[in-house]
């Protein structure tokens, strides 16, 4: 069998056998990567240096148990590489990264594959070294400035609704059928504020990194 076979559908299995066993070949090589990078202080060659390894990871999970490999194109999309590139800037972020594609590539792991056994503990190598610098809570930035948005939003709308049922000698809190766009705008509006008084705060919180180290 060559590797011009393992495009025809009959050879999926071998192929993606064939093409596991190459990831995770790669894949062992990680830490010394990491250690590489770690010891970089020049912070222009570290950017230098820190951004192929981190598209490398990145395509190897791309590629890992893919039958595309043997099919067409597969490369990592381009809004993924910019936000690669624009991360890769400290060893935090480089190892967060790693740590990532590392739970990713694992949690695909078919228990078939004769790699499987090798592949996962490879994979639990990389993770046990990154995962002590990845926050355990989570980031939350984007999503308390768009409920905030939200909040700004529904409330001027329902207060805008409440003038104009008052105008009319109804008051739009106490009585009348309101329409069920107002129904859907305060069951909204009560939705955002649980979650602002649930979680809003967290982002001033000082994120609790993992205790677990390496052994």
């Amino acid at each position: 069998m060559t590797l011009e076979d393992f495009k025809e559908p009959v050879h999926t299995e071998d192929g993606l056998h064939c093409l596991n066993h190459l990831v995770t070949d790669a894949l062992r090589h990680v830490p010394d990567c990491l250690e590489y990078l770690a010891g970089a202080k020049d912070l222009k060659v570290f950017n230098f240096v820190s951004i192929p390894q981190v598209m490398a990871i990145a395509t190897l999970a791309e590629c890992y148990n893919n039958p595309q490999v043997f099919r067409g194109k597969v490369k990592v999309r381009r809004g993924i590489t910019a936000k690669l590139v624009m991360r890769s800037t400290n060893m935090r972020n480089i190892y967060k990264i790693f740590y990532q594609y590392a739970v990713f590539m694992r949690d695909r792991i078919p228990v078939q594959d004769p790699s499987a056994l090798q592949t996962r503990q490879v994979l639990d190598t990389i993770i046990a070294k990154c995962v002590s610098y990845v926050p355990m809570t989570p980031d939350l930035t984007i999503a308390n400035r768009l409920s905030l948005l939200l909040f700004a939003l529904l409330s001027a709308y329902l207060l805008h609704r409440r003038k104009e049922n008052a105008g009319e000698g109804t008051i739009w809190r106490r009585g009348g059928v309101p329409q069920a766009c107002d129904v859907l705008a305060v069951a909204a509006f009560f939705g955002v504020m649980i979650y602002l008084l649930t979680f809003f705060g967290l982002q001033f919180v000082k994120p609790q990194y993992s205790t677990e180290r390496n052994s």
